[in-house]
């Protein structure tokens, strides 16, 4: 391990920082009405894939180090994090369960009742849930 990156992820770590901090231009004898919207889109790809993987902690990047594209990037975190829908369905049922639950416990005050309460909302809306009267 070097500075807490494991030996076999450090150069694609480096390689990306590399490719970060690169520009690719075209010449107009290089270009073509076609080609240049493909070259555009295949870089602003590239950059993304580079934002990504700089993004991510060390211990994350190793599942997302092959990935060819951002978006297959973006869905792999996605689904590692978020989950399937059925993941979050059972995710947003625990949520609910848990709202139906919530009782001050002795000695709480009403702020860190609330607190409690305030939380369980946001994460059962981050999940696609939704609370109401």
């Amino acid at each position: 391990m070097e500075n807490g990156i494991p030996k076999a992820v450090a150069p694609l770590k480096e390689k990306t920082e590399a490719a970060e901090s690169t520009t690719i231009t075209t010449t107009k004898s290089e270009s073509s009405p076609t080609t240049v919207p493909m070259k555009e889109w295949q870089k602003k790809d590239a950059d993304a894939l580079a934002k990504i993987h700089l993004a991510v902690s060390d211990s994350i990047f190793p599942r997302i180090m092959n990935s060819t594209s951002a978006k297959e990037a973006w869905d792999t975190l996605q689904d590692e994090f978020k989950g399937t829908v059925k993941i979050r369905a059972v995710k947003l049922q625990t949520l609910r369960r848990d709202f139906e639950n919530l009782r001050m416990t002795e000695g709480e005050t009403i702020k860190d009742f609330s607190s409690r309460a305030i939380e369980v909302v946001n994460q059962m809306k981050s999940y696609g849930g939704n609370i109401t009267n």
